[in-house]
């Protein structure tokens, strides 16, 4: 059976462990010392070393030519631990083995003496996942362990374990690695395989990674055994890509311009092209994700555009929001590309309302501008007086040919009479009280146009009304910024004017009262949720 990478190249000693220097350095002296402790935790993200630290601990406590607190890999104990063949190092997997009963069986073998060692260590991995019942059996063996026996708990979820489990060991907290370790811990495979690897190509396998080494070195095995074949032993950037299914970068920058400059056509073209190719979508999205925080990042530090056009940065928080969505979303598809399509069509709009602007022609038009807006309502204004011109024409004509009744006269008394007064019964006089008690018809009729508009809706509550505005209370500024966009407001007019026949456009405040009536879970954040929390204060700057 073929040898993973990451189990080929696991750390035999604290020396070769890399991106937890200070961890290695303490555990180092402590061996060196012979003040080790009975009990360790250790927390961390999966692949970080976790379970390769606790042993070489295991078999630092037991090697027979110990120096400086490094094993020395050379005796009889340190090649046994190597291979596996060592009696004294229990590995025990709390996720299968999470009940009472193995832990019961521990605590009876624990009080043995050691076979071949000096000292018996227990290796329990995930163990946040031992039921109530094993940690309590647990705990008693940790208050009055033999001398010689040391437990090693690991964990990625450290919260999970009871404070009286914690307090009895030393925690060594084990951080995610940088892009620097991973890279210097892929070249030394590579050199140690032989392999030659674009640059570029490695800078793919160290964003897969993710931080984690054993993710890193499980990619750099998936393209090394698919590209075995290859003339040279070298494998290029083009070659990774197409070995992990990803998208050219190009492609990435083309598709995220699009969607800034709101042009619906290229957009789609993107992402059939893609997905004409046969590449992984999801890895696609989580790739137009990345590409929209390093624009996020760059365009709070100041630093260079990488698009080439300037953008609103609440904007571009709006529509990782929606990609993030998305991203959910397609997991649970049965027709994958359908979440991403819908996505496209809610950040770009119909292409009616956003036909896009060229290259060079400014801002992108996320939202329409002051000049923007003041030339719409002129041209709105002159297409009202021209129909109002045309219609008092139309009856004036009628007037000549036939009789009309005094009611028929007094309407047209009346709309003559306030279109003098620069007034029109296109927009008659809205009160709140009925706006409120029709409120669960409006949210009725919002659902067929856009049920995603009706949810953040539904945690409105109608104020005042204010002219051709409505004002509504909203319990945070997600709701708001959703509510207050230009589809958003679209659909909402066009469902007051059908049906109370008044236009009324929608503003909204935000009543923190409201949010104790939000349930915890429709409280949960997402990852674009996370980027507005943690930019915030900048946004509310731009």
């Amino acid at each position: 059976m073929p040898i993973t990478l990451y189990q080929k190249y696991r750390p035999g000693r604290f020396d070769e462990i890399v991106g937890q220097d200070w961890i290695s350095k303490v555990l180092k002296k402590a061996l060196k010392d012979g003040k080790h402790s009975h009990a360790y935790l250790f927390s961390g993200a999966r692949g970080t070393g976790k379970t390769s630290t606790a042993r070489i601990v295991a078999k630092a406590l037991n090697c027979l030519n110990l120096k400086d607190g490094e094993p020395c890999n050379k005796c009889t104990v340190c090649k046994a631990v190597n291979e596996g063949r060592f009696l004294d190092i229990f590995e025990i997997d709390a996720a299968s083995n999470r009940g009472i009963d193995e832990i019961r069986e521990l605590k009876e073998r624990v009080n043995f003496a050691p076979a071949e060692g000096r000292n018996k260590v227990y290796i329990i991995d995930e163990t946040h996942m031992l039921t109530t019942e094993a940690f309590n059996a647990l705990l008693k063996t940790l208050e009055e362990p033999p001398q010689h026996a040391v437990f090693i708990l690991a964990t990625t979820e450290p919260h999970k374990i009871p404070l009286t489990i914690i307090s009895r060991t030393q925690r060594f907290d084990f951080k995610l690695a940088n892009d620097e370790d991973l890279k210097k811990r892929i070249q030394l495979i590579l050199k140690k395989e032989g392999v030659k690897m674009d640059e570029g190509a490695v800078d793919i396998i160290i964003n897969g990674g993710g931080g984690s080494f054993r993710d890193a070195e499980t990619i750099l095995e998936k393209v090394i055994r698919s590209a075995e074949s290859l003339k040279n032993r070298s494998i290029t950037l083009d070659e990774v890509r197409q070995i992990l299914g990803l998208t050219d970068e190009r492609a990435v920058q083309s598709m995220m311009k699009s969607l800034v400059l709101c042009d619906l056509d290229s957009a789609f073209s993107v992402l059939y092209e893609i997905n004409s190719q046969g590449l992984s979508l999801i890895q696609f999205l989580k790739q137009l994700l990345e590409f929209g925080r390093v624009l996020i990042h760059n365009k709070i530090e100041s630093k260079k555009n990488a698009i080439g056009i300037d953008f609103d940065l609440k904007d571009l928080v709006k529509m990782i929001r929606i990609l993030s969505e998305c991203a959910v979303q397609m997991k649970a598809a049965t027709i994958q590309i359908l979440p991403l399509e819908l996505a496209i069509v809610d950040i770009c709009g119909y292409k009616k309302d956003n036909p896009g602007i060229q290259k060079g022609e400014g801002k992108a038009p996320f939202r329409i501008n002051t000049t923007e807006k003041k030339a719409a309502i002129e041209e709105f204004s002159i297409k009202k007086n021209s129909s109002v011109t045309e219609e008092t024409s139309r009856k004036k004509e009628k007037d000549k040919n036939i009789t009309v009744s005094k009611q028929e006269q007094e309407q047209e008394q009346e709309q003559s009479e306030s279109i003098s007064e620069g007034k029109s019964d296109e927009h008659p006089v809205a009160e709140i009280k009925k706006i409120k008690k029709m409120w669960d018809k409006f949210l009725e009729e919002i659902k067929p146009h856009n049920n995603h508009l009706q949810a953040f809706l539904l945690k409105a509550e109608p104020s005042e009304i204010k002219g051709d505005k409505i004002i509504l209370k909203v319990p945070f500024k997600f709701h708001k910024s959703r509510i207050e966009e230009h589809a958003s407001r679209k659909v909402i007019s066009e469902v007051f004017k059908a049906l109370i026949n008044v236009s009324l456009v929608p503003s909204c405040i935000i009543e923190e009262g409201l949010r104790s009536e939000i349930a915890e879970e429709e409280k949960d954040t997402d990852n674009a949720d996370l980027v507005e929390e943690v930019f915030g204060d900048m946004l509310e700057e731009q």
